[in-house]
């Protein structure tokens, strides 16, 4: 897979500036990321329930990650957003707080409404929304089993989630040389590979078909699929 070409042209990280460490079991690759932790809004009003006020709120945890060798080379980059949300909390005030200042935030609120009729109910009430994008590896990085492994023990050493979600899009279109046609069809060249690459090795699944929602991949954790609704057109809601 020729999943290098994701990389940003300015990306040279400090390693110290990475302190938090997973190590998988077989070592050959590990795991140096940060993290931050901030609200990212409330909704504008709330409400009485059972004698308690809820007021409906977001936090994310953004963790920037950079998997290594064993001689600390780095071999690949990811994103990872990890979202809290408060109980009670329906689709209408996901997409209200995520839409506040941030455009690719407002794009997944939306997915999230589009796809869940309740998603407070349905899904973020048994756990935490990991969010993925902005994945590149490494041009001469051959050992592409050990780096799954490595991604796949970061996921699972992070907070009990309920659903994985995925961008398996560049994230790098404005740096492209050519023509416009030219950076389109290097951007769905990528977008293929990318979905690919998380389809076959980290078992996630496409969303059914939504004009505007081509790249967005999501899968929900293995102990919870008893109880948290799969993405579906059929029973959402749309709201003005």
């Amino acid at each position: 897979m020729d999943l290098h070409q994701n990389k940003p042209e300015d990306f040279d990280p400090d390693l110290e500036q990475y302190p938090l460490l997973v190590f998988p079991p077989s070592t050959q690759m590990y795991v140096r990321y940060q993290m931050s932790d901030e609200l990212v809004g409330t909704f504008y009003q709330d409400w009485l329930e059972d004698g308690e006020y809820h007021q409906p709120t977001i936090r994310r945890r953004k963790t920037n990650c950079l998997v290594c060798d064993r001689e600390d080379n780095i071999v690949a980059s990811l994103v990872i957003n990890i979202y809290s949300f408060s109980t009670l909390i329906d689709s209408e005030e996901v997409l209200y707080i995520l839409d506040i200042d941030d455009a690719y935030e407002a794009r997944l609120g939306l997915l999230l409404e589009t796809y869940w009729s309740d998603f407070g109910a349905q899904v973020s009430d048994y756990g935490d929304l990991v969010e993925i994008h902005g994945l590149w590896v490494e041009e001469k990085s051959t050992n592409l089993p050990h780096l799954i492994e490595a991604v796949q023990y970061l996921i699972y050493d992070l907070p009990q989630h309920s659903i994985q979600i995925v961008n398996a899009s560049a994230f790098y279109l404005d740096e492209l040389k050519g023509t416009e046609n030219e950076q389109k069809l290097w951007f769905n060249a990528q977008r293929a590979e990318l979905k690919q690459f998380f389809r076959d090795n980290l078992g996630f699944t496409s969303f059914p078909d939504k004009d505007g929602f081509e790249g967005w991949m999501w899968k929900i954790d293995a102990h919870k699929k008893d109880v948290i609704k799969a993405p579906s057109l059929g029973d959402t809601k749309r709201w003005t």
